[in-house]
C-alpha cells in the first residue's frame, strides 16, 4: 500500500458505501467531503482468456458521483484572480449539507503551490451551499496527482469568496467520458513458488495504480495456495485453468459488483 493513497475495502466493492451520519456527529462532520465513484456492471465473457504478465484481464468503468459543467467564468472576489473558466468540467463531491463540485481535470502546479513544500498541485473547488445550482464561494484543495481523481478531507470554515454566484448545469453522469475505471491485472508468476500474482488496478485510460494482490487458491478460493484455482479480488471471482509459468488461460466466473469506489489520498486538505 503506498502512502500518497488507498483504496478502501468495502462489502464486495472497493470503497465501504457511504454510511449514514448519525445526529451527533452531523454538525461536526458537515464539512467532511469525499470523492464516490459507482463501478459499473459488466457481463463475463464465456470464452478463455489467454494471459500474458502486465495485462488486465478484468476491466470496469467507473462513473461519478455527479457530474456538471460550470456556466460562468468563476473569479475571486478578494483576488480578482480567475478560478476556473466557464465550460469546466466538475465532479461532485459527497457531502453532508449543500453541494459540491470540483475540478475533473488533473490537479495543476500554481506559484502558491509551488511554494508549499511537499504538495505542489492545486485542484479549484466549489460550494454550493443553498442549493439553488450557483457557487458562492471556492476553495482549493491540496493534492498530488493520483490516476484517479480524487478528493478528501474537510472543505475549511471560511471558503473564498466568488465575485458574484456562478451557475453550473448538472448533467447525466454517463456523459463522463474520462476513461476511469477499476480493474485486475496478471503480474507474473512468484519465483519461489509458480503461482499466479495478480492485483487490483484503478485509473483513467493508460494511467493506473493498484494496491491490494491475490493468488491461486484450491477449492471455492479460500483454500491451499495452487497454481491454477479460484481468485477472489474485491468481489470478483477468476478461475485460473492453465499455466506454463508464464502465461495463464483463464475465465472470469464473477465480475465487481456495482458498487463505490475510490482513491483517498492521505495528508491533503483544503485551504
Amino acid at each position: 500500500m503506498r502512502s500518497s493513497s488507498f483504496l478502501c475495502a468495502g462489502t464486495a466493492a472497493l470503497l465501504a458505501a457511504m454510511a449514514p451520519v448519525g445526529s451527533a456527529l452531523a454538525v461536526e462532520n458537515d464539512r467532511s467531503v469525499t470523492m464516490p465513484w459507482t463501478i459499473q456492471p459488466f457481463s463475463p465473457p464465456d470464452a478463455t482468456i489467454t494471459a500474458m504478465p502486465g495485462d488486465i484481464v478484468l476491466k470496469q468503468k467507473l462513473l461519478p458521483f455527479g457530474l456538471a459543467t460550470l456556466s460562468e467564468n468563476a473569479t475571486d472576489e478578494k483576488t480578482g484572480n480567475l478560478v476556473a473558466p466557464a465550460g469546466t468540467t466538475l465532479l461532485r463531491l459527497k457531502l453532508t449539507t449543500g453541494a459540491a463540485y470540483c475540478v475533473a481535470a488533473d490537479p495543476k502546479k500554481t506559484a502558491l503551490a509551488r511554494a508549499k513544500p511537499g504538495s505542489p498541485f492545486l485542484r479549484a473547488c466549489f460550494v454550493d451551499a443553498d442549493l439553488d445550482h450557483r457557487f458562492e464561494s471556492s476553495a482549493e484543495y491540496d493534492g498530488k496527482a493520483i490516476p484517479l481523481p480524487s478528493v478528501s478531507g474537510r472543505l475549511p470554515k471560511k471558503m473564498h469568496l466568488l465575485v458574484k454566484p456562478v451557475p453550473y448545469a448538472e448533467r447525466p453522469v454517463e456523459e463522463y467520458d474520462g476513461g476511469a475505471f477499476v480493474g485486475i491485472r496478471y503480474d507474473g508468476v512468484s519465483g519461489l513458488s509458480g503461482e499466479p500474482v495478480f492485483m487490483d488496478v484503478f485509473g483513467r485510460g493508460d494511467a493506473f495504480d493498484s494496491f491490494n494482490r491475490s493468488w491461486p487458491r484450491s477449492g471455492d478460493g479460500t483454500g491451499s495456495l495452487s497454481k491454477i484455482g479460484s481468485v477472489l479480488l474485491n468481489g470478483a471471482r477468476l478461475e485460473v485453468i492453465e499455466n506454463d509459468g508464464r502465461m495463464l488461460k483463464l475465465k472470469i466466473v464473477r465480475s465487481m459488483p456495482t458498487g463505490s469506489a475510490g482513491a483517498t489520498q492521505r495528508g491533503s486538505h483544503f485551504f
